[in-house]
C-alpha cells in the first residue's frame, strides 16, 4: 500500500505539470485572439471612420455644386425676365 502511495505522488506531481503547461498554453492562445480580434477592430473602426470622413467630404462638395446651380438658375431667371422686359417694352413702341 505504501509502495501505491509513493508511486501516486509522482504521478500526480507530473498530472498536475501537464494541466498547468496546458492551461498556460489556452491562456496565451487566448491573450493572442483577443489582441487580434482588438486589432481588427481597430482597423474597421478606422475604416468606418475614413469612410464617414469620406461621406462628409462628398456631403459638402454636392452641397457646393447644389448652391452654384441655384446661383446660375437664379441668374438666368433674370436674364429672362431682362429678356421678356425688353421684348414687352419693344412690343409697345
Amino acid at each position: 500500500m505504501l509502495e501505491l502511495a509513493l508511486l501516486s505522488v509522482p504521478i500526480m506531481l507530473i498530472a498536475a505539470l501537464i494541466i498547468s503547461v496546458s492551461m498556460r498554453y489556452r491562456l496565451e492562445m487566448t491573450k493572442l485572439e483577443a489582441g487580434r480580434e482588438s486589432r481588427a477592430l481597430a482597423e474597421l473602426r478606422q475604416q468606418i471612420e475614413q469612410m464617414r470622413e469620406t461621406g462628409t467630404q462628398y456631403d459638402l462638395a454636392l452641397e457646393q455644386t447644389l448652391q452654384r446651380l441655384e446661383s446660375k438658375i437664379e441668374q438666368l431667371e433674370e436674364r429672362i425676365a431682362q429678356l421678356e422686359q425688353q421684348q414687352t417694352t419693344q412690343q409697345l413702341r
